[in-house]
């Protein structure tokens, strides 16, 4: 857009000159709604929240595009269906001629381009029909049970004759063939009103019976087919209350009728009919018991002259049986899989099925299929006859259509899925699914649509409500699902055929869109750059979209495209383009954006994200100012004017960076002056200045300001100066007298032609010392010279004075150096000296012109002690304390030096000050020495050390006297005691205090009791450095302490064995065990040992009692009894007593202690040898043997010991003291067959106490 245009569309839009705008949520922005505020990120770096129910709108007066639309790749959809359809009464056979099979395929047809992936059927009738009976045409005489029937005559004991029996060669072919016979001869009997007859009975019956178990359900028909062949005698027809018959039990005692002929329905004689297959539809038949009866019957009661003894044949008798099977039954199989039984509580239902079948590649071709297959059970059937499987089911047919793309145009039909986004923003994208449900699929019809795992699905309608989102009947589509589904079936509505409309909402791939800040070294969110700055851009994504490319476009200040280039996402997640120079020339000042658009074809290999990107920025130029006029000024800017002159100052401004000369800039100054200056539309400025309206000389501050956006501002100053003549003259005139090193000062008075001070004036001059200036009031200033290093003498001094803007004056002064005035005093003429130690006096050092301190002036002060004092030793030191002007002198002195009184003489000499002499004593003399005990010495016992803590100490220096502390002397210790003359003893440590630790055996002494120790410490040296020293002391002397505790510890011990524990007698003060057997005090340790537990006779003679070892482990007594001495188990209580003789040494204590000892049962058991396999009611032999664990002994019978078997009355036997086997016979009538245990109790009474065996497991 042109800058013209671009103005005028700003006048007319002036109201939208707020470039972002937060407005209610428009129809345009496909996105579902967040339940918070969020923060959005705009194009030049700010960020804005925004409320839940608002959108953000950009409204932008410029050609650069705001956002961004296109179309991705399709989602690809998956659709599926369930078709149910129900199949009655299919048919399969099982020919027996042939042994063949027949199987029942069924079909269910697919939509197009459809596949089934699984099929489901769920069978709801299972009926076979099939024979059960065995041997049905009488091949021989088996399976079959002949007996006949005789219903009591009311006439009396009579009884009528019959036949029932297999027969061979009688059956309907002839030779070979077999068949069942039946005959009946009525009984005869005379009646008085009839006479004589052949009577028979209703229910009179000659039969034959197969009983059958069939594991079937509920019979839904039976059908028979059979032979049938009837007689009566001497007639020529067939006549008379006969019936062939079958039936299921018996059918005079409630059995059912399957079939019965009687004999006057019979055409021929002695001819054999076939009846066919006869059906029965509902018979009432309980399974699984069936018992078939077949043969000849009587009527009804009746009686003939003549007997017509009735003969019957049956063969080739078939009953099928319809009843209900479970899969299992039959063998059924669907698609080769086996159809599972449905169970109720475990058991399975008759006639229900189901079975699930997967193919391993989906049916595609037009059909699914259910193909049953079935095998009679067994296989072939027995009896092998034909069989007949009849199923209901229902097919369940899964399937389904995959892959399919969406469309973007519902009209243009073009696939694709559409997306709109603006900067930063989410996409939004929107696609249609077309639905097209094959005949059938209704009920059960959805369809999943793949969506990337960052995709949120915000809207689906259905094809009659287009833009009507549906609030149910879909879940998922939230971010992480990677799938929306939509329930077709589940939806209300006249059709459902059609686009679908599917809306959804995923990330921008790009976070954000940074710019490099080549000065910092750092990406930021946006930069305002400077002319040919180099820079480059980078669009942060997710590290997946690694691969994806970048484009990336500049448009400048005016809207139009600056430039283009692209970058490849890095594995960081970073698109950065190459460098860009923004050159002075051709990328003018203003604002700049630059835009990041991305998609993730290469990432994704389909287009499933975008990213869309703004970031302004902008460009400014530097910017330069010059003086034209005055001349003068140009290169200084500033002039020397004098006052009440005018200056025309002309200025000109420039971009620094490209040269162009910048008119329409604002330039205003302010300072001593004020106001804008004007522009001359050439780049130039121009201002006219009157010095006359100055208040005071000196500078004149002219402050430049110009502006101009995106240029620099520019700040100058231009300086205008007045100056005024002065005077300098000095009170001290011609000059001052000073002490050598001392200041000399100056008062100098510094003034204008008014006679006005002049204030805050430089004052120099030419002193070659340092000097310093102070203004003491105004125009008058106080300078002060410092004479250090000057000699005495005559010293001419030249003074400046300037200050700005009034005239420089030079003025020349004198100054007069001499000798300084001093005193020296030492604060002592007498120091009292330690030999081989030193002493410390001061001497105060002043200048008594000014009475002050002399500092820094130790080296001044001297003595002549090194001259008196050995030499090459320490003499003297001289140092400045924290006083100024107070000096310390220490002396010092030697252990050889000798003791005497000393002159010394002091001189104080310093340069250019007055000298002194003066003389100080010094007596070099013993140290004061102190001897005491540290401690009274205490009581110990005769076989301990006596300990004395003697303290040697040097009063002067405050310090312990030790040897080794002066060369060639040491310390001489003395101890004595008028009962001992030279008593032993040991200097067991020495302190750097002078404490000395001493011991002295104290049995040196030969008795108990006080003694008295004389100590002398003396000094042996060159010099009487130190005193020579005595005390006396006493200390006591006591018998020995002791003590007595446990060495080897009496454990638990079993009844009947030794027990052994050990006592040490200690010697607490010598810290070693009391020996009785050696040494010089041998023979009086006495151990004595008292039994406290009453009703034990066991006593100390019982006992061995013997010292253990008398030096390694010495002190130490082992006491050892045998424990059957004891009257029985538990605990016995022993007091031990150590002695020592009464009156020998070293006088050791007596002490005792109490010893418990305890028994406890000897420990045993049983070793049984395993019981073999018994055969039942036998005996069996267990043995054992009861175990003296302690020696491995048995232990043999007694009548001390008892066995028994709780719940048992086993007998025990004893095999005798040469084995100590013990037998229990066992006998197993008392079991059951099978592995069985029991328990067994061995149990001792009294001595030795054996350990009972109790609840041993067998």
């Amino acid at each position: 857009m042109k800058l013209k245009k671009k103005i005028g569309l700003l006048v007319a839009f002036l109201p939208l000159l707020l470039v972002m705008l937060v407005v209610p949520e428009s129809s345009f922005v496909l996105e579902k709604n967040s339940a918070e505020s969020r923060n959005i990120d705009l194009s030049n770096g700010d960020v804005i929240e925004i409320a839940p129910d608002e959108v953000l709108q950009e409204f932008v007066l410029s050609d650069i595009p705001t956002s961004k639309s296109g179309t991705g790749d399709s989602l690809l959809t998956d659709e599926s269906g369930i078709r149910i359809d129900t199949f009655i009464d299919e048919r399969m056979n099982y020919f027996s001629d042939s042994s063949t099979l027949t199987t029942a395929n069924l079909s269910v047809p697919l939509g197009d381009d459809w596949e089934s992936y699984q099929i489901y059927t769920n069978i709801t009738s299972i009926t076979e029909n099939r024979t059960w009976l065995d041997n049905s045409g009488f091949d021989d005489a088996s399976s079959w049970t002949y007996n006949y029937s005789d219903v009591s005559s009311p006439y009396g004991p009579y009884v009528n004759d019959y036949i029932s029996e297999w027969r061979q060669d009688i059956g309907p072919t002839g030779i070979g063939d077999n068949a069942s016979y039946y005959w009946i001869d009525g009984y005869a009997y005379h009646d008085p009103t009839y006479g004589q007859n052949n009577w028979y009975e209703e229910g009179d019956k000659a039969y034959t019976v197969q009983n059958l178990v069939i594991d079937r359900g509920e019979v839904t028909s039976v059908g028979i087919s059979l032979d049938y062949w009837g007689d009566v005698a001497k007639q020529n027809t067939v006549f008379g209350p006969f019936e062939l018959f079958v039936s299921v039990g018996d059918p005079d005692n409630g059995g059912t009728y399957l079939w019965h002929e009687t004999y006057d329905a019979i055409i021929t004689e002695a001819t054999w009919y076939s009846t066919g297959y006869i059906e029965i539809p509902t018979p009432s038949i309980t399974l699984p018991n069936m018992s078939i009866w077949i043969g000849l019957r009587v009527t009804i009661d009746s009686f003939k002259k003549q007997d017509l003894l009735p003969e019957g044949q049956l063969d080739n008798i078939v009953i099928y049986v319809t009843a209900k099977a479970t899969p299992d039954d039959v063998n059924l199989k669907m698609n080769g899989v086996d159809v599972s039984n449905v169970l109720d509580g475990g058991t399975p239902i008759f006639g229900l099925g189901t079975a699930w079948f997967v193919p391993m590649t989906p049916w595609n071709q037009g059909y699914a299929y259910a193909n049953f297959s079935w095998m009679p059970t067994p296989f072939p059937p027995d009896p092998n006859h034909d069989v007949i499987l009849s199923i209901d089911t229902d097919v369940w047919v899964f399937a389904r259509k995959l892959l399919q793309p969406t469309t973007e145009n519902t009209e243009l039909l073009t696939l694709g899925d559409n997306y709109l986004l603006s900067n930063g923003t989410d996409v939004c994208w929107e696609t249609n699914y077309l639905v097209s449900i094959p005949n059938g699929y209704d009920d059960q019809f959805f369809f999943n649509i793949t969506i990337p795992f960052n995709r949120d699905v915000t809207f689906i309608s259905e094809p009659t409500h287009r833009y009507t989102n549906l609030t149910s009947w879909w879940n998922l589509g939230d971010p992480s699902d990677g799938v929306v589904n939509v329930s077709v079936y589940e939806v209300i509505t006249e059709e459902t055929d059609g686009f679908w409309l599917v809306r959804s909402t995923s990330p921008n791939m790009i976070d954000t869109l940074e710019v490099w800040d080549n000065d910092l070294g750092v990406w930021t969110s946006t930069r305002t750059f400077r002319a040919d700055d180099n820079t480059r851009f980078r669009a942060s994504l997710d590290t997946s979209y690694n691969g994806d490319n970048v484009t990336f476009t500049i448009y400048d200040s005016l809207g139009t495209t600056w430039h283009t280039f692209s970058a490849v996402v890095d594995s960081n997640g970073y698109a950065i383009t190459d460098f860009i120079l923004l050159n002075a020339f051709n990328a003018s000042v203003g604002d700049w954006e630059v835009q990041a658009f991305v998609v993730d074809s290469i990432s994704g290999g389909v287009i499933h994200n975008v990213g869309y990107f703004r970031r302004a920025f902008s460009i400014d130029h530097g910017t330069q100012m010059s003086v034209q006029y005055p001349i003068e000024g140009r290169l200084i800017w500033s002039v020397n004017v004098t006052f009440g002159e005018i200056v025309f100052l002309q200025l000109r401004v420039n971009d620094s960076d490209n040269g162009d000369l910048l008119p329409g800039g604002v330039m205003t100054y302010s300072g001593n002056y004020s106001g804008t200056a004007n522009d001359l539309g050439t780049g130039e400025y121009s201002i006219t200045l009157d010095t006359g309206t100055l208040t005071s000389n000196g500078p004149a501050q002219v402050y430049l300001s110009w502006t101009k956006d995106n240029y620099d501002l520019i700040l100058q100053t231009f300086t205008i100066f007045v100056t005024y003549e002065t005077n300098l003259y000095s009170s001290d005139s011609p000059g001052v007298a000073v002490p050598i090193d001392y200041d000399a000062d100056f008062h100098l008075f510094y003034e204008d032609t008014l006679a006005a001070p002049i204030v805050g004036a430089s004052m120099s001059c030419n002193w070659t010392n340092s000097f310093s200036v102070v203004e003491t009031s105004p125009g008058e200033y106080f300078l002060s010279l410092n004479t250090s290093g000057f000699t005495v003498g005559l010293y001419p001094v030249e003074i400046t004075a300037t200050s700005n803007f009034y005239q420089t004056r030079t003025i020349v002064l004198t100054v007069n150096i001499r000798e300084l005035h001093t005193s020296a005093i030492p604060s002592t003429s007498f120091l009292s000296l330690p030999v081989g130690y030193n002493t410390t006096f001061e001497i105060t050092y002043l200048d008594t012109d000014t009475n002050t301190p002399i500092i820094n002036s130790a080296d001044a002060i001297n003595c002549n002690w090194s001259d008196i004092h050995q030499t090459g030793d320490l003499n003297y030191t001289v140092t400045e304390t924290a006083s100024p002007g107070i000096y310390e002198v220490v002396i010092y002195s030697m252990d050889s030096d000798q003791l005497t009184s000393y002159d010394v003489v002091f001189n104080v000499n310093k340069y250019g000050a007055q000298n002194h002499t003066f003389i100080v004593t010094v007596e070099l003399r013993t140290h004061l020495t102190s001897l005491y005990l540290n401690n009274s010495i205490e009581s110990v016992a005769y076989t301990d050390n006596i300990t004395v803590n003697l303290v040697y100490f040097d009063v002067d220096v405050g310090s312990g006297i030790v040897n080794g502390t002066t060369p060639g002397g040491y310390v001489e210790l003395i101890i004595s005691s008028p009962t001992l003359s030279s008593p032993s003893f040991t200097v067991v440590s020495i302190s750097s205090d002078g404490l000395y630790t001493i011991h002295i055996p104290a049995d040196q002494w030969g008795d108990t009791g006080e003694i008295t120790l004389d100590i002398t410490m003396n000094w042996i040296g060159v010099n009487v450095k130190f005193s020579n020293l005595s005390l006396s002391s006493q200390v006591a002397t006591t018998a020995a302490a002791t003590d007595i505790y446990i060495g080897e510890s009496p454990v638990v011990v079993s009844y009947g064995e030794n027990v052994t524990f050990s006592i040490i007698y200690y010697d607490v003060g010598g810290e070693s065990g009391i020996v009785n057997g050696t040494g010089p005090f041998s023979g009086n340790v006495h151990l004595i040992i008292e039994v406290l537990t009453s009703g034990e006779t066991i006593t100390q003679y019982d006992m061995v009692i013997t010292e253990i070892d008398f030096t390694n482990r010495p002190g130490e007594y082992r006491i050892t009894f045998d424990t059957s001495l004891l009257s029985g188990l538990g605990d016995v209580e022993l007091l031990v007593w150590l002695n020592w003789t009464s009156g020998e040494l070293p006088y050791y204590e007596n002490q005792v202690i109490l010893i418990t000892i305890s028994t406890n049962y000897r420990l045993t058991s049983v070793d049984w040898t395993p019981l073999p396999i018994t055969p039942y009611d036998e005996l069996t032999n267990l043995s054992f043997v009861f175990r003296d664990l302690l020696t491995g002994e048995p232990i043999y019978n007694s009548s001390q010991l008892a066995i028994t078997v709780p719940g048992y009355s086993f007998n025990i036997y004893y095999d005798g003291d040469s084995t100590g086997i013990f037998f229990i016979e066992i006998d197993t009538f008392v079991f059951t067959p099978g592995i069985h245990s029991f328990l067994i109790n061995v149990e001792w009474m009294g001595n030795p106490f054996y350990q009972n065996r109790t609840d041993v497991f067998i």
